[in-house]
């Protein structure tokens, strides 16, 4: 394993990178200014890509909400991409019992709960911090690592 890859299984800090209006819609310039941001942080630092209120994806991963009620990811309607690892995690999800809902995902939602993120690349990582605030950790996480772990290779 990297040491990029053993930075991230500890937890990574989202911090918001607000999509300009106009591009949300579109996959075409809207990952610039995310990826570029991305590159100067640290490996355990995410940019999260928003449109206003709603979570799209982080530069470099999908993002997952872990809420009392259950787990949400948001919904792959052109505004990002939808990832392996994000559909392996579904089917993880499901097959742990987790109720998985593909919503609009709120950023408050994300920042009062915190989850985790999946990049096909990189380990299944706990989301330590949202723009600074900590978020609890998830109760079921090293259950899902261990099967998507497995799944993932």
């Amino acid at each position: 394993m990297s040491d990029r890859a053993r930075s991230r299984r500890a937890g990574v800090e989202l911090v918001s990178a607000d999509v300009p209006r106009g591009f949300a819609a579109r996959k075409t310039l809207d990952w610039l200014g995310p990826r570029l941001a991305f590159l100067r942080q640290p490996d355990t630092v995410e940019p999260l890509r928003r449109d206003g209120d709603a979570v799209l994806e982080g530069a470099s991963t999908n993002v997952f909400c872990a809420t009392p009620s259950g787990v949400i990811t948001p919904p792959t309607d052109g505004r990002l991409l939808p990832g392996t690892a994000r559909a392996i995690l579904i089917e993880v999800l499901a097959a742990l019992g987790v109720a998985c809902r593909v919503e609009p995902l709120q950023f408050a939602t994300l920042a009062a709960h915190g989850g985790v993120v999946t990049n096909a690349l990189l380990p299944l990582a706990p989301i330590l911090a949202v723009d600074g605030r900590a978020v609890a950790p998830v109760a079921w996480l090293q259950r899902a690592r261990e099967v998507f772990d497995d799944v993932a290779g």
